[in-house]
């Protein structure tokens, strides 16, 4: 495993997910991906990953669904989840934060200002972690 951690990726456009998976590799990051709901959860009973990168919009479901699951469950409910969205109104974002999401990134990805984000997030994993 990558001494930068574990990224699990959760979306079922390829382009998306090969995109988010070529940066994340690219800055030294190991990448897991999951196209729906179930396979995320199958998925999260074998790694525990330092990050979730979330579509909300599922084939088998809602990713808030998922961060509530992820959130109820003891191994996996410090994972940061964030959710990548074209839907990044005020009314989408507090729904994300609602259901547990540690934050809300647009679509379509900036590959530099994603790259910071996801460094951010897990720098700040790291220093509220027990």
């Amino acid at each position: 495993m990558s001494a930068k951690g574990l990224v699990l990726v959760i979306d079922d456009d390829p382009s998306t997910q090969r995109l988010v998976e070529r940066l994340l590799l690219d800055e030294g990051y190991d990448v897991e991906a999951a196209e729906t709901i179930s396979v995320a959860r199958q998925r999260l009973m074998q790694v525990t990953p330092d990050l979730i990168l979330m579509d909300v919009e599922l084939p088998d479901g809602n990713g808030l669904d998922l961060t509530a699951w992820i959130r109820r469950n003891q191994r996996t409910e410090l994972i940061p989840v964030i959710v990548l969205t074209s839907h990044t109104s005020l009314e989408n974002r507090v729904a994300a934060r609602e259901a547990g999401c540690s934050g809300v990134m647009s679509k379509p990805i900036e590959p530099g200002r994603f790259v910071k984000r996801v460094e951010e997030y897990l720098a700040a994993r790291k220093w509220s972690s027990p």
